[in-house]
């Protein structure tokens, strides 16, 4: 099993501000990011389309990497 790091404190804060929270996957160098839902007109869309995956150990709810893409320059304008 992967070892990953995060803090639980930071987390819900930042949950709770409706910010990126990036989990750092240390083994593999991987960063994954959660983003979570905003009460807006696209992001609503974009989340009423995600789709279950199966990851082998969990199943997870992704979104399209088309609106990843747009969900990230939103975020950053």
């Amino acid at each position: 099993m992967t070892d990953f790091e995060f803090d639980s404190d930071a987390v819900r804060r930042t949950v709770a501000a409706r910010r990126v929270v990036n989990v750092i996957i240390i083994d593999l160098l991987v960063r994954v990011d959660f983003i979570p839902v905003k009460d807006a007109p696209f992001q609503r869309a974009e989340f009423s389309r995600r789709r279950r995956v199966d990851l082998g150990d969990f199943l997870a709810w992704i979104i399209s990497p088309e609106e990843l893409v747009l969900s990230k320059l939103a975020w950053a304008r």
